[in-house]
C-alpha cells in the first residue's frame, strides 16, 4: 500500500478511507461555495452545468497515487483511484446526485485525451483508465472520444493554477456526441 506500506494492494482499505470527499463543494468557475452546480452568475462563462470533484488533490496520499500511476507506470492504481472516487460520489447529497448522475440527460464520463507523444511515452492514458473503472462501478458510459486534443501541452505538475489554465487554453474541444 502506498499509504502505509502493507503488502497486497496499491491502496489498502484503511488508507482508502483516509481519502475523504470534498466537504464544501464549490462552483467550478468562481469557486464560491455553491454545491457542485455552476452558480447562476457564472452560467454565461462555461458550458458546464456543474462539476463533481471526488476528493482534494492536495492530500499527500492522493498525490502519491496519481504520481505513481502516471510516472511509475503502475496502471493497476487506476482501479483503486476509481473505487475511491466512486465511494466519494456515492456520498454526495441525493439532489445533486440526481441532477448530475441520474437526471434526464445521461451522465457521461469523458476522459481527457493525451497527446500522441505523451501516450507513446507512457503507454496508456491514466484519465481513460480511471474513467473506465469508474464507469463500470457507477454504471455510467465512458466516452473516450468526447474530447479532441489539438496540440501538445507542457506537463502541468509544476504550474500554478493560472499557468495551468493558460497551458491548456485552446488545447481541447468537445466532440459532438449526439445528433
Amino acid at each position: 500500500c502506498l499509504g502505509c506500506g502493507s503488502e497486497g494492494a496499491w491502496l489498502c482499505h484503511r488508507c482508502g478511507q483516509t481519502i475523504t470527499p470534498i466537504k464544501h463543494p464549490r462552483c467550478p468557475v468562481c469557486r464560491k461555495p455553491r454545491g457542485q452546480q455552476t452558480c447562476a452568475s457564472c452560467k454565461n462563462q462555461t458550458a458546464l452545468d456543474g462539476l463533481v470533484v471526488a476528493t482534494a488533490y492536495d492530500l499527500p496520499l492522493t498525490k502519491t497515487l496519481l504520481h505513481t500511476l502516471k510516472y511509475g507506470f503502475a496502471e493497476q492504481i487506476a482501479q483503486a483511484l476509481a473505487e475511491t472516487a466512486a465511494a466519494s460520489l456515492r456520498r454526495i447529497d441525493r439532489t445533486t446526485r440526481h441532477a448530475m448522475l441520474d437526471g434526464p440527460t445521461p451522465a457521461l464520463l469523458i476522459p481527457v485525451p493525451l497527446h500522441p507523444r505523451r501516450y507513446r511515452e507512457r503507454g496508456f492514458n491514466q484519465s481513460e483508465l480511471i474513467a473506465r473503472h469508474l464507469g463500470t462501478s457507477l454504471q455510467l458510459e465512458t466516452v473516450p472520444t468526447g474530447l479532441a486534443r489539438h496540440r501538445y501541452t507542457t506537463p502541468q505538475v509544476s504550474l500554478a493554477r493560472q499557468e495551468r489554465q493558460a497551458n491548456v487554453s485552446g488545447a481541447f474541444s468537445s466532440v459532438e456526441l449526439f445528433k
